[in-house]
């Protein structure tokens, strides 16, 4: 194609007049262009940016604390991203590869016998606070922070919201400094406080629960009644006297057989007890009431001589477990198969003593159960109870929760709802049965008045009309459908606190509690409010944003719900 050398000489054409037409463009310059497309200049918005900067700025890290083990993941999972524990061997430091001799955890206080210090190096708090550095407990929890960030969510250290799912029980100076390291280590904009139990409700799919918690250090009865708790009861038992007694009965067998050699006065380690604890314990059915006898004999079924005279050998029943010895050389000590049954019944249930040897906080689980739904009021009590939820470490022991329910309902056989048991009590009921003759006598009078043709309305749902438009209908079997069970124990099964507490954060669900950063490093918790000094509306206002409130009103009232109401 021939160029023309005469015609006009077009600007995109030429290269040396390429800077100098771009500075003096009308878009370069702002001005409209004639006959052309115009659109407003304005400056990048986030809200066009990429989906990743929208994610990172909604998510939540939800972190469920417990006496041994931490949960962290985000919002919006099924399931936690990491379980991180608190042992000797996540304690060490870089560099420290003593866990690899033989000889070390035979001196590093595992060997000595249970007492009080003898699981407290595997434990990130106990509820006795008295005698325990808070320093110690902050450093646990930002090493296991970090290493989850790092190891296991693999996300950027960025500040982000956090919802801590916490024991209804946890002391305030343990909250404390949980805080304080969140807000200080972390930068964390805000907290939110979630209780366990009622987290525990929402991950079974109920608005009503009575959650027993049987976790490390004791056992936790809890009532939740529309996602408030309105009860809480405790007992010492848990997984910590568990293992005692499985300590207990490992030694008297490896006594027994010979296995441990009593001149050393060696004993099993802490590792050892929690590892038939977890994966051989087992609870035995309840045994059933006693059977008059009978008037006549019983009927022998007819069966073969020989396989009558075979009993069944009991090796088969016997377990064998290896267990270290001060020497170096592992020996093997055999239990049988009903002794392991001994430490959950002892733990649990102690059938042998009476009810009145027992303190208020070591309750055994089927009196501490009937005893917090007795004292509940009536209406909360016939809904909770048909929602029993098990949940905790303990509660994964096979054969557990059905003898726990076993036990609770004769419980109500033998007492029904009355607080007041005893001799005395008893002697009372049959005054007031025999006095009620009379009024047995007047029911059949009423018996014959109704026999000879007399028909009494009562008012009651029989007496009703029956629906006869189809919509009456439609009505009457939703109302059929939607009533729920009252009066009756069922146990539900629950997805755990975590995961309830990832489905409320994600379902944008309001907190019981929640701190600002602010607030917080100004304040302290000292600057909390109690929940009935807080104003309602003031409360109701929240929703508007906590920025906004404090920029119209002025007012930081703050609270830490229910763990600063005491």
């Amino acid at each position: 194609m021939s160029t023309s050398t005469g015609g006009q000489a077009y600007t995109h054409r030429t290269v040396a007049n390429i800077r100098s037409d771009a500075a003096q463009s009308p878009i370069a310059t702002g001005q409209p262009v004639p006959g052309s497309p115009q659109t407003p200049v304005r400056g990048p918005s986030s809200a066009y940016g990429s989906p990743s900067s929208l994610r990172a700025d909604e998510e939540t890290l939800v972190v469920e604390l417990g006496t041994r083990f931490i949960r962290i993941g985000l919002s919006g999972e099924g399931t936690p991203k990491a379980t991180l524990s608190s042992g000797p061997a996540e304690q060490r430091r870089t560099g420290d590869f003593t866990s690899w001799l033989q000889h070390v955890r035979l001196d590093d206080g595992t060997k000595s016998p249970p007492d009080e210090r003898w699981s407290s190096r595997y434990e990130n708090w106990a509820p006795d606070i008295r005698s325990m550095d808070m320093g110690l407990v902050a450093d646990k929890l930002e090493r296991a922070m970090r290493d989850a960030l790092c190891n296991h969510l693999l996300v950027d250290s960025r500040p982000r919201r956090i919802c801590l799912v916490l024991p209804p029980d946890l002391p305030t100076p343990l909250l404390s400094t949980v805080l304080d390291t969140l807000f200080g280590r972390f930068s964390a904009p805000s907290v939110s406080l979630a209780s366990s139990s009622v987290m525990t409700a929402v991950a079974a799919g109920v608005r009503s629960a009575t959650v027993v918690d049987i976790g490390w250090m004791g056992t936790t009865v809890s009532s939740v009644y529309e996602y408030r708790e309105i009860r809480h009861t405790r007992s010492t038992r848990g997984g910590r006297h568990l293992v005692r007694q499985v300590h207990k009965t490992l030694t008297e067998d490896a006594d027994a057989g010979g296995a441990v050699d009593k001149s050393s006065q060696h004993v099993l380690s802490f590792e050892e007890c929690e590892d038939v604890a977890i994966r051989s314990s087992w609870t035995q059915p309840m045994p059933k009431p006693v059977v008059g006898l009978e008037t006549a004999l019983p009927t022998v079924q007819e069966r073969n001589e020989l396989q009558a005279g075979s009993a069944p050998q009991d090796d088969a029943c016997m377990v064998h477990y290896r267990l270290s010895s001060p020497d170096g050389r592992s020996r093997t000590a055999y239990t049988h198969i009903r002794r392991l049954a001994e430490p959950s019944e002892d733990t649990f249930f102690s059938p042998r003593y009476s009810r009145s040897s027992f303190d208020d906080e070591e309750m055994p689980l089927p009196e501490l159960i009937y005893r917090h739904l007795l004292s509940l009021p009536i209406d909360a009590r016939a809904t909770c109870m048909s929602r029993l939820i098990f949940t905790g470490g303990c509660a994964k022991i096979p054969g557990l929760k059905q003898r726990l329910l076993d036990e609770v309902v004769n419980l109500l056989e033998i007492r029904g709802w009355d607080a007041v048991v005893g001799r005395a009590a008893d002697a009372a009921k049959a005054r007031a049965g025999s006095s009620a003759i009379g009024v047995v006598g007047k029911g059949q009078g009423m018996d014959r008045a109704s026999s000879s043709g007399t028909t009494v309305d009562w008012g009651g749902k029989d007496s009703a009309a029956s629906p006869t438009t189809p919509s009456d209908q439609a009505q009457a079997k939703k109302d059929s459908n939607g009533q729920s069970l009252h009066g009756e124990l069922r146990v539900l099964e629950s997805l755990g606190p975590w995961t309830g507490a990832s489905l409320a954060i994600q379902l944008k669900a309001v907190a019981v509690a929640t701190v600002d950063r602010e607030l917080w490093l100004q304040q302290g918790i000292d600057g909390a409010s109690k929940p009935n000094e807080v104003e309602a509306k003031s409360q109701q206002r929240q929703s508007l944003g906590s920025g906004v409130i404090r920029g119209a009103t002025g007012s930081s009232t703050w609270t830490l719900g229910a763990w600063g109401s005491y």
